[in-house]
């Protein structure tokens, strides 16, 4: 693998082409991203099963999951969105199984109950990674394209596709391309500018590793004397 040089492939032919500056800098990056990503996977990996009891001798079981607090700073980009996205999941996940099914196990047991109200977040999820458009299909779609990413562009797409949407808006005022998402925490503004060459090179080891303990919990989990916490802070990034 070349830092340097880039193949092009044209048929059965190959054409070595040279690379700039600014991308020999990006390809460095993004090897030494991957690397750490694998690093960081292997050691949680390495770290789980040095201290996990063989699956015979259990009998209870708690699963802990500390997740990122909601974040909010001047500048919000990738990270941002994506951090605050699983925080949207993991809400609507409390949501339906520790408000919406108990007040309906409620009332199905003709139990008095005081209904607690809360906020439904599935629209902003839509609007995230629903189908057929969402932000991050239009990210993903913007990051195969063979070309200079403009966050223009990438902004008039955005309100092409997902205007219809309550969840997102635009300052028509402000300087830089941005949107705006009504989380279910409070509205953040996300700049557009390096985000699709950060889904290009982002490899999201944090995520994935956070995303496959919390499938293995709910996985493992029994119906008798066991239990799932989550812990979290709204509004630790602000």
């Amino acid at each position: 693998m070349s830092l340097r040089v880039r193949t092009l492939k044209a048929g059965k032919q190959s054409v070595l082409k040279p690379c700039c500056r600014a991308e020999c800098s990006m390809r460095r990056d993004c090897l030494a991203k991957v690397i750490y990503a694998q690093l960081f996977e292997w050691l949680v990996t390495f770290i789980n099963n040095s201290i996990c009891a063989d699956k015979s001798t259990w009998c209870n079981f708690i699963g802990v999951l500390d997740v990122y607090g909601f974040e909010c700073f001047q500048i919000n980009n990738l990270e941002q969105l994506c951090i605050n996205y699983a925080n949207e999941k993991l809400q609507q996940h409390f949501v339906a199984h520790y408000l919406r099914a108990q007040q309906e196990e409620y009332v199905s047991e003709g139990l008095e109950w005081s209904f607690v109200k809360y906020q439904d977040n599935q629209s902003c999820l839509d609007l995230l990674e629903g189908s057929p458009v969402s932000v991050f299909s239009l990210l993903n779609e913007e990051s195969r394209l063979n070309r200079a990413s403009d966050a223009k562009t990438m902004k008039v797409r955005l309100e092409k596709e997902l205007s219809n949407n309550a969840n997102i808006s635009w300052d028509k005022f402000s300087k830089q391309p941005h949107f705006t998402v009504a989380h279910y925490a409070g509205q953040v503004a996300y700049q557009i500018q390096g985000m699709v060459e950060k889904n290009k090179e982002f490899k999201p080891h944090i995520f994935i590793v956070a995303e496959e303990a919390y499938r293995n919990v709910q996985n493992q989990l029994e119906p008798v004397n066991q239990s799932l916490l989550v812990s979290g802070e709204s509004g630790a990034g602000k």
